[in-house]
């Protein structure tokens, strides 16, 4: 911004209006005041189409697999130890994640947010895409298993890198005082992209059995590859963070932010990945691992499970605001531990119980309070 001297008031010479310096600062501060909403407004949007998609194609894998993937992959195994492996593998992407997170958290205070934003996208609509052509275990044995989890382990990376830079980039670009209602609006990301996975597993497992195991299941894989240049489109438009820049002008990077992080903040660091881990286990054990047991063990039907998980992440995209804005008002911390121990009772005291019972609006029920109201 060029400096404007200041004139000679007016005001005070006979009230004839304000001076020039005035108009330009005030001008300049409306411009500014303007870039700002604008990128404020890019950041959410791009959050959440990233968060989106991400989430979309990362749990694919597990509303899909246990419908079809040990029959797949695993043909010569016992149907429990198929069903073992094909829930490993699952795992496997939450084992990525940690790391994916240290590489890409590593590099985006390096060389900035966006970058990395980027190189997630491509990397996590890509594993998936490869994921739908994947040949399966009669066409190229023991490697089809061996291919899978590979590209789940890349999905768990890519994720790590999406969930750590799009929260981080809310967050330095959000109003003070109202950081949490802010970051919210990017995560409703992950509900959206649950229900989106939701809707492609229920759609295509009302084809035939013959045709959901011949090419049914590989839809929704595919389909990433397209999505996934929607969402590289949006991100292109957003700006680097500006408290990144800033950091940047005042000294240069640390050569490895991870060892500064944990030798000036060890405590705080470790107490937030141990909460971080709870609340992901819950994710998993909400969707999933109900899913699986209620297949498996409650002989429930796919669709009413799979309705549930929709219905509730459908609620918990509109409430999640909700909740941002109250953790801005009481605090992160209250409810974080209200969360975490209304999961732990639901899961022990009503989940696995009632998915018992094996009725269609029960189950549905029960899958869909998780979403909408604890995670």
């Amino acid at each position: 911004m060029a400096c404007i001297l200041p004139l000679p008031s007016r005001e005070g010479d006979g009230g004839r209006g304000p001076t020039l310096s005035g108009i330009m600062i005030r001008a300049n501060a409306g411009a500014a005041e303007t870039d700002l909403a604008v990128q404020r407004r890019r950041v959410v949007l791009s959050g959440v189409v990233g968060t989106t998609l991400e989430w979309f194609d990362f749990l694919l894998y597990g509303l899909i697999a246990p419908a079809a993937f040990d029959r797949l992959f695993f043909p010569d195994w016992s149907a429990g130890a198929a069903n073992v492996v094909v829930l490993s593998i699952y795992a496997a992407g939450y084992a990525a994640r940690p790391l994916g997170a240290l590489v890409f958290g590593h590099f985006g205070d390096r060389i900035g947010r966006k970058p990395m934003l980027y190189i997630s996208l491509a990397m996590m609509g890509g594993a998936t895409a490869l994921m739908g052509v994947l040949p399966p275990y009669g066409t190229v044995g023991p490697v089809a298993g061996f291919l899978l989890l590979t590209l789940r382990a890349l999905q768990g990376f890519a994720l790590g890198g999406e969930v750590t830079g799009a929260v981080i980039l809310a967050s330095e670009n959000g109003p003070a005082g109202r950081r949490g209602a802010f970051t919210s609006l990017v995560q409703i990301g992950g509900a959206l992209g649950t229900v989106a996975a939701s809707l492609a597993a229920t759609l295509v497992a009302h084809l035939p059995d013959e045709a959901f195991l011949s090419w049914g299941w590989r839809l929704p894989f595919l389909s990433s590859a397209v999505l996934v240049l929607l969402g590289l489109y949006v991100r292109r438009h957003v700006a680097e963070s500006p408290v990144f820049t800033a950091a940047m002008s005042a000294r240069a990077p640390e050569p490895v932010p991870v060892a500064a992080l944990l030798r000036r903040e060890l405590r705080p660091t470790v107490v937030i990945c141990l909460v971080q881990i709870t609340q992901s286990s819950m994710l998993a054990i909400f969707t999933v691992f109900a899913l699986v047991y209620g297949i498996g063990q409650g002989h429930v039907a796919r669709a009413d499970l799979l309705d549930g998980i929709l219905i509730g992440n459908a609620l918990g995209a509109v409430a999640m605001p909700a909740f941002g804005q109250l953790s801005d008002r009481l605090g992160r911390r209250p409810l974080i531990i209200f969360s975490l121990t209304l999961a732990v009772i639901y899961a022990a005291l009503v989940l696995f119980p009632l998915l018992g019972t094996a009725r269609a609006m029960v189950v549905t029920l029960v899958m869909a309070i998780p979403p909408a109201v604890i995670q």
